[in-house]
């Protein structure tokens, strides 16, 4: 194997910084930690306390503070520094430079938790090994951020992002139309939306109607199930594809013809874009290494989460354990840019009246984090026969309570219970 670092390419930055002290300004995701060589490293968090405090880290500077923090000596005394302002650099070359140096470390991290995992895996099961080598790469590439980008960049962003959403690149449909008009045509990457209802509103079912949208539209989408099996699922999906009622398989009840459209619907929907996590795991820390790895492996474009209270995190009480959850969701969606839908239980009953955000059950976190909160409510589920003068059968009243980037609003769905299908 050859060794994972650049003794040159790592004398060479700090010979260009040392050169042209304003050069360190290029530089984006550089730590001390970075350099293999210790004296480089030390030499180079040298610039870097320089710099924090305003002053120009020419030879001289870091001469001295070197010397005032008893480090001299270490890193080879003033000669060596004088011997890495001498080299031949251009300062052009400085972010190459830099990248080269962080890959480099990159490499030597992920073989250290290889090494890591290796020593222990014959003590381990196989979940615990995958998930312990997602948090050792996790633990050290969450930590390199860009920190400030200038403006110009920033703008290309919104441009490229903006000509995404004129012609639809971006977005992704949910598939009813009243919903997508006031979500501006659909979910973003980023995107956390919560779908909330009392028990036996139909929340599970309108995910899975939307998932179900998704995918006959190509787009990849993952389901997380913590109360039901992926068969059970799949009976949803099928069933409300096929518009065939829910009831027991058997031979009394079940023509032949009946049985066929069941075929046929399951090995069209076998051929969507859709994966699913049923195996019940409900701690977060583990599930959210499994979420990663599939939205790189997969290409994910939206997780569905069914439902959030059935997950677990390390708190010292239930809301902050939700907190650390629902923020937990809604930096995956941004970092790795894709829309989560989680389904949510409401905090008490709400009687007659429509839920409101203050029903989200155990945290005010759920709230703030969302970008959109929908509830459904059913009339007819709770005994009541009429609304507006009509009748309440099949009626679901949708309310998009909160659009942190849209305006909110009251629509109607028809929800078919036997089906598990919305419309």
């Amino acid at each position: 194997m050859s060794e994972l670092f650049s003794k040159e390419t790592e004398e060479t930055l700090i010979g260009q910084l040392l050169l042209e002290p304003d050069a360190f300004g290029k530089l984006e995701m550089l730590k001390p930690e970075h350099f293999y060589s210790s004296k480089l490293g030390k030499v180079y968090k040298s610039i870097c306390i320089i710099n924090s405090d305003g002053g120009t880290a020419d030879l001289l500077a870091v001469h001295d503070n070197l010397k005032k923090s008893k480090q001299i000596e270490t890193v080879g005394g003033y000669d060596y520094l004088v011997d890495l302002f001498g080299h031949e650099v251009s300062s052009a070359m400085i972010t190459a430079n830099e990248k080269r140096i962080v890959d480099y470390w990159k490499k030597r991290e992920i073989l250290k938790c290889i090494n890591q995992i290796a020593s222990t895996i014959n003590e381990s099961d196989l979940d615990e090994t995958q998930s312990r080598l997602f948090s050792l790469l996790q633990s050290f590439d969450s930590n390199n951020t860009t920190g400030f980008r200038p403006s110009p960049d920033v703008a290309k962003d919104f441009i490229d992002y903006f000509n995404d959403l004129l012609i639809g690149k971006s977005t992704i449909p949910t598939g009813f139309i009243d919903l997508d008009d006031l979500l501006n045509s659909g979910l973003k990457p980023g995107d956390y939306l919560i779908i909330a209802a009392a028990t036996s509103m139909g929340k599970t079912s309108l995910g899975l109607n939307i998932a179900r949208n998704m995918a006959e539209k190509g787009y990849p989408v993952g389901i997380v199930s913590l109360e039901m099996t992926g068969a059970q699922l799949y009976q949803r999906l099928v069933f409300s594809k096929s518009k065939i009622k829910f009831q027991k398989i058997n031979t009394k009840n079940f023509s032949k013809i009946k049985i066929s459209n069941i075929g046929s619907t399951v090995n069209i929907i076998s051929k969507l874009p859709i994966f699913i996590d049923d195996s019940g795991c409900s701690e977060f820390g583990q599930l959210l290494s499994r979420m990663t790895l599939q939205i790189r492996k997969n290409k994910l474009k939206v997780i569905f989460i069914d439902y959030l209270q059935l997950l677990r995190f390390q708190g010292e009480n239930r809301n902050l354990e939700v907190q650390a959850i629902s923020g937990g969701l809604k930096r995956l969606a941004l970092k790795e840019k894709i829309s989560i839908v989680a389904m949510s239980q409401l905090n008490r009953k709400t009687g007659d009246d429509f839920p409101k955000l203050a029903n989200l059950r155990d945290s005010g976190a759920i709230e703030q984090d969302a970008d959109a909160v929908l509830f459904i409510f059913r009339p007819e589920q709770i005994g009541i026969e009429q609304f507006e003068g009509k009748s309440t059968k099949n009626l679901a009243l949708c309310h998009l309570a909160k659009n942190r980037n849209g305006p909110t609003g009251k629509f109607k769905l028809t929800f078919l219970k036997e089906l598990a299908s919305f419309s």
